[in-house]
């Protein structure tokens, strides 16, 4: 019988992965590597087993660890269908190394937080990040105002059109750092 074993952390007892379970599993992969150029519903039926194989849960099937965050012993399984997922990436013709790509892709599609996001999860606002990007600029250049150096005198020279880019896009200039 093909068995993972996976350790949760919480409980420390190995659950053992049917053969059936372990077929859809290698079934759901293998789909998703045929269609992963379409990246359609391949790439969530792997999540979903993915997630429903290794995601660590309580007596009543709430997540208390992801499976893409379990790391050590907990985290044998993932890794054992990690390797699975690469070998069968490079015997479908993709080069060495794009494994990662895709296995980053998985863990999107199982919930993990995707990079660009805030850590409460909400999607970056383009404008307040420049905002805060232009502000830390701003409070550099005035920072350096004393150098005397060629460098920060260059820089000094693009600081009223940084201003003014700062102002257009709403920042307070009274509220830099002067020195």
């Amino acid at each position: 019988m093909n068995t993972i074993s996976v350790v949760s952390p919480v409980a420390q007892a190995t659950a053992q992965v049917s053969g059936v379970e372990l077929s859809k599993l290698v079934d759901a992969r293998r789909g998703y590597i045929a269609g992963i150029k379409t990246e359609g519903a391949s790439l969530n039926v792997y999540a979903a087993w993915m997630s429903s194989t290794f995601n660590v849960c309580d007596a009543q099937g709430a997540i208390i660890k992801p499976w893409y965050t379990l790391s050590g012993k907990a985290a044998q399984g993932v890794k054992a269908e990690f390797k699975s997922f690469a070998d069968d990436l490079q015997a479908a013709g993709y080069a060495p190394g794009v494994e990662y790509t895709y296995w980053a892709r998985v863990k999107d599609a199982s919930g993990r937080a995707k990079s660009g996001l805030n850590v409460q999860g909400d999607p970056a606002d383009i404008l307040v990040k420049t905002l805060g990007e232009l502000k830390t600029i701003l409070n550099r250049i005035n920072k350096a105002r004393g150098d005397n150096t060629e460098s920060s005198e260059r820089v000094i020279e693009a600081y009223d059109d940084l201003c003014v880019a700062y102002a257009t896009l709403g920042g307070d200039i009274t509220k830099l750092t002067t020195v």
